[in-house]
């Protein structure tokens, strides 16, 4: 008898960490879908107002970055957007997803680390899966599906990244 209730309890426990990794997931969604709408909405504006410095006519300066061209306001525009939502989903996630009271120096630095690599690959995945595609279709649609590999591959590695290290519930 005391092993049924026991195997009742442990299956309610299961249940428990299945809804719970569920909520999470969710949590985290949205979240993360707040902290796209930060990073394209300040990119947008970072663009056009560094643009609008710009005299009519002028071509605008480009550079290599890791061997692939850029224009030089489209990086600053691209570094300070992804600074802005990384911070804006770190803060909610640490709240409100993993509900985290780790030192918040410690944990933010973890965070950060994640984009060490990342950054410059998808940097460099945009810029060069961009051209591939638009071969057979427009540069803007190509663009816009290029981003969004990139933000999709951000959105799952930056979970599970989030949730495995930084923050990582420590073990009794």
């Amino acid at each position: 008898m005391d092993l049924d209730v026991a195997n009742i309890l442990e299956e309610k426990e299961q249940d428990d960490k299945k809804k719970e990794s569920w909520l999470q997931i969710l949590k985290y969604t949205l979240c993360a879908g707040s902290a796209g709408v930060i990073e394209a909405a300040s990119f947008a504006l970072i663009f056009f107002l560094l643009g609008l410095t710009l005299a009519e006519g002028v071509t605008l300066a480009k550079f290599n970055f890791l061997g692939t061209p850029m224009d030089w306001h489209q990086m600053v525009a691209q570094m300070i957007s992804l600074s802005l939502s990384i911070i804006w989903n770190f803060t909610l996630n640490r709240r409100f997803t993993f509900k985290s009271d780790a030192n918040v120096a410690k944990v933010l630095l973890l965070a950060f680390a994640f984009y060490i690599p990342f950054f410059p690959l998808s940097t460099l995945f945009v810029g060069w899966f961009g051209p591939v595609l638009s071969a057979g279709m427009s540069v803007g649609l190509a663009a816009a599906i290029a981003k969004g590999c990139a933000m999709i591959a951000n959105f799952v590695l930056e979970f599970i990244w989030q949730k495995f290290f930084v923050f990582k519930k420590p073990t009794a």
